[in-house]
């Protein structure tokens, strides 16, 4: 009997509130709802940075050792090929084709950052359709 009274009386409170007292409490109650979001995002954004910061040092570092690997691997070519021929020949020959192969690969990579290449050319294409199709219809 006490329980159902007590549930009365919050029913009968409910039913008592005005629609200022609920748009207040509704306005409170998503404003903390945005407190605890932007919390989260906050908290979020800095463990996804942590993250890309870990990443980044183990790529510089997987690089370096990556390096020292190709550098070790190009010494082998060097005395391997050093058998047949002078050794500053084979040095010669292997440093050339070396240096030819990343001549090629930075003339590629720099061809594809130059800013004509990095534009978006369909969807600039779909926004000029888009410009004309306004046009036509204004």
């Amino acid at each position: 009997m006490n329980a159902s009274h007590s549930t009365e009386s919050v029913a009968s409170r409910e039913a008592e509130r005005s629609l200022p007292g609920n748009i207040a409490e509704l306005t409170h109650h998503t404003i903390d709802l945005l407190r605890k979001e932007m919390k989260l995002a906050k908290v979020e954004v800095g463990e996804k940075l942590d993250q890309a910061r870990q990443g980044i040092a183990n790529l510089a570092f997987g690089s370096l050792v990556l390096f020292a690997g190709v550098l070790t691997l190009l010494a082998a070519a060097v005395l391997g090929i050093g058998l047949y021929i002078p050794y500053w020949a084979s040095a010669l020959i292997v440093g050339g084709v070396v240096t030819l192969i990343g001549g090629a690969m930075l003339g590629k990579g720099r061809a594809d950052v130059r800013p004509r290449n990095l534009e978006p050319e369909r969807t600039m294409q779909e926004l000029e359709r888009d410009k004309r199709l306004i046009q036509e219809h204004a």
